[in-house]
């Protein structure tokens, strides 16, 4: 099948501008990895899996990173075949930027398009566990603004693993220090 017209993309890429800042920079690709690590380790990952692709039970449980070298690449892509994402070499190594190449893997072989309701939807409920309320609230006032469609389903999940406390220390400890303040 093939993928639907992905009609949201540009609007998406204007939501995300103003979060951008609101996200941590990451200072290597081994940071980023860890920082991957602890989302992939997250139980709302495979959740989201789930919702994103009923009756598949492949979940991605890794993924690899590099940085973009050329120039003439300014924005970070995701490649789901191989599983691996590069990152643009300087405001690509942002957990904003990670998180939204990551969201990616989840709606992997669908017919859906890249940037549809299910991907904002996902993507949306990947942030507030992972950068926290304020970017996730800067992000849906701007979805509105501009018209961007999303799947409830994705964050209705995330919401039922809101109390999950041992998993939120974890990543409390894992993330000390990497913050931004």
């Amino acid at each position: 099948m093939k993928r639907k017209r992905d009609s949201q993309m540009g609007r998406v890429y204007a939501s995300e501008y103003s979060v951008h800042s609101l996200a941590t920079h990451l200072k290597s690709l081994k940071e980023v990895q860890e920082f991957a690590r602890c989302v992939m380790d997250d139980p709302l990952w495979e959740i989201l899996w789930t919702v994103n692709n009923p009756g598949c039970a492949s979940c991605p449980k890794s993924v690899r990173f590099s940085k973009i070298t050329k120039r003439r690449w300014s924005r970070s892509v995701c490649d789901v075949y191989c599983g691996v994402i590069r990152l643009a070499h300087d405001w690509g190594l942002n957990k904003l930027v990670v998180l939204h190449e990551m969201t990616h893997l989840l709606i992997f072989g669908q017919e859906k398009a890249w940037h549809g309701r299910e991907f904002t939807g996902t993507y949306l409920a990947l942030i507030n566990r992972h950068l926290g309320v304020g970017p996730y609230t800067v992000l849906v006032r701007n979805y509105k603004r501009n018209e961007v469609d999303v799947d409830p389903a994705p964050i209705m999940a995330m919401i039922k693993l809101k109390q999950d406390a041992p998993y939120s220390e974890r990543m409390a400890a894992t993330t000390k220090g990497t913050e931004n303040g």
